[in-house]
């Protein structure tokens, strides 16, 4: 449905669905699986469990529905495909800068901003772990350094 309002692949808005889905096979997030060691595979697990139970809520097809509403993919509406004339109107930018026709909306910071306080939120964990790891080992190191120099002055005694 997406590629069919844009107007890149579809200039003419005319892309039709033929045939039937051969295969429906759903993809997961690129987090890679272990042994057991660290926990990716059950955070994957727990990512594709809340991907499955918001597409079963019908979250998934609303969300997507309400964005192709929106026209948010280019120039060819749902209800139409083109002009009478058989051509699809679309937005251009001058060599100016200035837009003609239909504006797709721009994301700004607002729209981001919770992107964007995860993605701290998520450094920040990462370095405050990465740090402590280090602390621990260093720790560690010292606790062994003194267990072997007190092994070292007992058996000179």
């Amino acid at each position: 449905e997406k590629d069919r309002r844009n107007p890149m692949i579809n200039p003419s808005c005319d892309l039709q669905w033929v045939g039937r889905v051969f295969r429906f096979l759903s993809a997961g997030f690129a987090t890679r699986s272990d042994s057991g060691i660290l926990c990716t595979s059950l955070i994957r697990d727990i990512l594709n469990l809340h991907l499955l139970e918001m597409d079963e809520d019908g979250f998934v097809e609303d969300a997507t529905r309400k964005i192709l509403e929106m026209g948010g993919q280019g120039a060819c509406t749902s209800s139409s495909s083109g002009n009478a004339d058989g051509s699809s109107s679309s937005s251009t930018t001058s060599s100016d800068g200035t837009s003609t026709g239909n504006e797709e909306p721009q994301l700004t910071v607002q729209n981001l901003g919770g992107l964007f306080i995860l993605l701290y939120s998520v450094i920040a964990v990462t370095v405050l772990m990465a740090i402590w790891s280090k602390r621990t080992q260093l720790k560690e190191d010292k606790n062994k350094h003194l267990e072997v120099q007190l092994q070292q002055d007992l058996a000179l005694v």
